[in-house]
């Protein structure tokens, strides 16, 4: 069994030094093995989301500065 949202962290944690410099205190929200893009609010990332995906599981999280 697969922990959800894994992959996805995967991408995160591997973007994650490029996502910081250019869109720290950004949001960044992935499906799959995709970033879909970088959000100066929470809200327009999961907005986002919903109108792509629907209710479906994604990853979206703060880019915090190094």
């Amino acid at each position: 069994m697969t922990e959800p949202l894994l992959g996805e962290f995967k991408v995160f944690q591997l973007n994650e030094r490029a996502l910081c410099a250019a869109n720290p205190g950004k949001y960044v929200l992935i499906k799959g093995q995709d970033i879909i893009g970088t959000y100066g609010k929470q809200y327009d990332a999961i907005s986002e989301a919903y109108t792509r995906f629907g209710n479906v599981p994604f990853f979206i999280k703060r880019i915090a500065s190094q």
